[in-house]
């Protein structure tokens, strides 16, 4: 059995180190520090009788397209 052969799209991945839609690759462990840098925000309005609310930080381009890859809503 011949050994597996890089497809032209792998190579240029390596070359580069960039996705076909020009997102830095990254390693699984790259990834989640990505993602880990996302925050739930806390806000309290200035007047008192109106509720705190949480809110998400807007995600990057980086983690919005792998949170979409994996369905997950933001």
């Amino acid at each position: 059995v011949a050994p597996a052969q890089r497809s032209p799209s792998a190579l240029r991945k390596a070359r580069t180190l960039k996705t076909a839609d020009g997102l830095p690759a990254h390693s699984f462990a790259t990834l989640l520090k990505e993602l880990a840098t996302l925050t739930k925000n806390r806000i309290q309005p200035k007047t008192l009788a109106a509720p705190a609310f949480d809110t998400l930080a807007r995600p990057t381009r980086l983690q919005q397209k792998a949170l979409s890859l994996l369905a997950v809503p933001v």
